[in-house]
């Protein structure tokens, strides 16, 4: 009869002791868990922050190809005129080739400009990578600067071909010159035969 209150003692301390050690274990993994959620909420907030930066990014990306479309109209409307010029044809010849000058320096930074979106398209790509998983827009941010990058090169395009054909209408002019020339020789030799 003594023995039974003695096993029963020590089945209570045996539990006591399991209790003791799950709770222990317990309080660990809250305390895991608390720690990996309040890292997760700083890599959200890393990641949101930077996602802002990239969405900064991609408007000002959006702003730069707007002024560059609208430099590459400035520049068809220049070469316009410089057509409606070339009818004189030294004094136009020498405007359409300083023309023809400014659109290949302006080509030249057209290229440039497409060559640092292709750049920060680059960069943002991979930070995108990292991103993926925890902010989905981060993708439409990419889609956005691709397409940014399009119409960059679209620009670049259009602005090559604007030279080229200021090209060839300063070819075209120069070649009306010498035939003026030519004319102009020739009226003055029949001249002096009369």
């Amino acid at each position: 009869m003594n023995a039974t209150p003695t096993g029963h003692s020590a089945k209570a301390s045996a539990s006591t002791a399991v209790l003791g050690i799950l709770a222990l274990v317990a309080i660990v993994a809250a305390v895991f868990v608390w720690n990996r959620l309040s890292d997760t909420k700083t890599t959200l907030a890393d990641t949101q922050a930077q996602l802002q930066q990239s969405t900064a990014q991609s408007a000002q990306l959006q702003k730069d190809l707007d002024a560059a479309k609208a430099k590459g109209v400035d520049l068809q409307k220049q070469l316009d005129a410089t057509k409606a010029q070339s009818a004189e044809f030294q004094s136009g010849l020498d405007q359409a080739q300083r023309h023809g000058g400014e659109l290949e320096r302006q080509l030249g930074e057209a290229k440039s400009l497409a060559s640092r979106l292709q750049m920060q398209l680059e960069s943002q790509s991979a930070r995108a990578a990292s991103f993926q998983v925890q902010a989905s827009d981060a993708q439409r941010s990419i889609t956005d600067t691709q397409q940014q990058l399009d119409q960059a090169r679209a620009i670049v395009t259009r602005l090559q071909q604007q030279a080229d054909q200021a090209k060839a209408q300063i070819a075209d002019l120069q070649s009306k010159l010498q035939a003026a020339q030519a004319q102009i020789s020739d009226m003055q030799i029949k001249a002096k035969k009369k």
